[in-house]
């Protein structure tokens, strides 16, 4: 099926291929390193592990080394079922940073989808949204926009609120289109 898979050799071809990873029983027993499950793995032109050690990596994001820890790699092949050849190409930390980033992104996304301009609550969490992605100048747009809606609606209210008020206007707008005409 795959020419290419070391396991089409069996073990020798696992040996041949130069990505055996597998442990001794006095580093499993010391938990230098955890016995990993080939049949949980998600592989085919690179082998499964047998075994998971830490790793120092570089993050790419920070440029600060981490630990890619033995039991995080056990929950990447074997949960999450990842290829065996992917890794981390960022830390924990900047990893996290990340997704909260997208999180925002995505949570912005879906309310600027079906943005109600009427409603300032919606308009007040775009505008701190942005905020928090340090997009000050949108936040502050969103925000100024939101004031200019109030202070609309209150004019709008206010007519509403004092009938005398309403009626002056009309008359006002009557006598204006009176004498222009």
């Amino acid at each position: 099926m795959f020419s290419n898979c070391p396991w089409n050799g069996g073990i020798k071809g696992l040996f041949k291929s130069g990505h055996f990873s597998w442990a001794c029983d006095d580093c499993i027993e010391s938990n230098r390193a955890i016995e990993a499950k080939f049949e949980d793995q998600t592989y085919c032109d690179y082998s499964p592990y047998l075994a998971y050690f830490d790793k120092e990596m570089e993050c790419e994001k920070c440029g600060e080394n981490f630990i890619f820890e033995k039991e995080e790699q056990q929950y990447w092949y074997e949960v999450l079922k990842f290829w065996v050849q992917s890794f981390p190409k960022n830390c924990k930390k900047c990893r996290e940073i990340l997704k909260q980033e997208k999180d925002l992104n995505n949570k912005l996304s879906k309310i600027l989808k079906n943005l109600n301009k009427n409603n300032p609550g919606e308009l007040i969490e775009i505008s701190q949204l942005y905020f928090e992605m340090n997009k000050f100048e949108k936040g502050k747009y969103y925000a100024t926009f939101r004031k200019a809606m109030q202070k609309k609606r209150k004019i709008k209210n206010r007519a509403y609120e004092k009938p005398e008020d309403t009626y002056l206007l009309i008359n006002i707008i009557r006598n204006f289109l009176h004498i222009c005409l």
